[in-house]
């Protein structure tokens, strides 16, 4: 069976980690996967002149495909277009290119988190804060925006007749929910099988030039706010000098501005490290910039601690933590409803939690809890339930 891949197939994403994690499988399971690789240049340009250029392009990814025996569509909204409109339009071409298709959704979100912020508003109108208002506004209705332009990409599959895969619970209900399509499958997304992944701490502290007493916390994936990094450098201050955190990520591609000498979040966070009364944060925080997969996975395995204290933002699934819950021998997480999923999914995923934004529960948490992982236990899902489900939706 000659299966299509349409994703972020070369650039520096999680979308494109997955694909070829999964086209490599699929390719060894004796079928034949093609990775059909997006241009973000072209389809996430504002011009007009290639924006019509993306639209070629994508006519063209849908001649290719129609004539394979089945394609698989990975779809996050911001890879398609910079704007609903584009997106729409190109989702829709695909969609019907080749009638054996399905479409993974990442990150897409269905629920309203805004009601808190509604409140905040008022009460920020009735403080006079104007601009406190407008701001919180602006983003409530941002997010209903996201919300309904989600609803209709959903739709849009309903129509096409495609099946529709999910990384959680929530995802799947909400999509039969709102749509009453009930052609949708389930699985929590998996990067790796944790049998092949050992850890190499005498390799990684000799390169990172740490000493053998020292206890590697690690943070990762793209430097972002709702990863919750201030909350892991206000941790760290609560720690013995020996905890090291490690954060294994670079800024975010679309973040990268023309003349822009620093990213503004990063210069917050620089900041807060230089500023330190103690002046030991410095020695102790250390930036790896983006590894090579194999390299993101092998440490993921080494640290002697994971964290993940993310802020709310309403995702259904988070790459990074499958990574760490499957490699990492503990892992810290925050009250995130995206943990929430995969924990109520997959069960043998345990790990201490902590209040978001809670530094010194996540401190206390981190040098209290002495009770690792079982990653030998077989897992309800792995790898090979992953690959077989999208090889055996297309082969129907």
């Amino acid at each position: 069976m000659k299966i299509g891949i349409v994703s972020s197939i070369d650039e520096s994403c999680g979308n494109a980690t997955f694909s070829q994690h999964l086209i490599q499988n699929i390719n060894k399971s004796g079928h034949s996967a093609i990775p059909i690789g997006l241009s973000l240049d072209l389809t996430q340009s504002l011009n007009s002149h290639i924006r019509s250029q993306a639209d070629k392009e994508i006519k063209k990814i849908c001649k290719e495909i129609s004539t394979y025996d089945g394609v698989n569509i990975q779809f996050e909204a911001g890879l398609y277009g910079s704007s609903h409109r584009d997106i729409y339009r190109r989702l829709r071409l695909l969609l019907n290119a080749n009638p054996n298709t399905t479409i993974t959704l990442h990150a897409t979100r269905f629920h309203d988190l805004s009601i808190y912020t509604k409140k905040k508003a008022i009460k920020d109108l009735l403080s006079l804060r104007l601009k406190d208002a407008i701001s919180t506004l602006s983003r409530n209705l941002n997010n209903q925006k996201i919300i309904k332009n989600n609803l209709s990409y959903v739709k849009l599959c309903v129509k096409a007749k495609v099946k529709i895969i999910t990384h959680t619970t929530r995802a799947q209900n909400s999509v039969i929910a709102l749509t009453g399509y009930s052609n949708t499958y389930l699985h929590p997304i998996k990067f790796t099988d944790p049998n092949k992944v050992k850890p190499n701490r005498k390799y990684w502290l000799k390169r990172l030039n740490l000493e053998n007493e020292d206890y590697l916390i690690g943070v990762f994936g793209f430097i972002s706010e709702y990863k919750g990094i201030q909350t892991a450098i206000s941790a760290l201050k609560y720690l013995p000098k020996e905890y090291k955190l490690l954060i294994i990520g670079r800024q975010h591609p679309r973040t990268i501005r023309e003349h822009m000498l620093i990213n503004p979040f990063l210069e917050e966070l620089l900041k807060e490290i230089k500023l330190d009364k103690k002046d030991d944060l410095k020695s102790r925080i250390i930036f790896t910039n983006e590894l090579e997969d194999s390299e993101f996975m092998e440490l993921a395995a080494t640290v002697d601690c994971a964290w993940l204290p993310y802020l709310e933002t309403g995702q259904d699934g988070s790459g990074v933590a499958s990574i760490l819950f499957d490699l990492s021998k503990r892992v810290v997480a925050s009250q995130c409803k995206v943990f929430d999923e995969l924990f109520r999914l997959v069960p043998e995923y345990k790990c201490e939690r902590f209040d978001i934004g809670n530094y010194m529960e996540l401190a206390g948490k981190t040098i209290n809890y002495f009770e690792y992982r079982n990653l030998n236990k077989r897992m309800s899902y792995s790898d090979e339930s992953q690959t077989y489900l999208y090889l055996n939706l297309l082969s129907e």
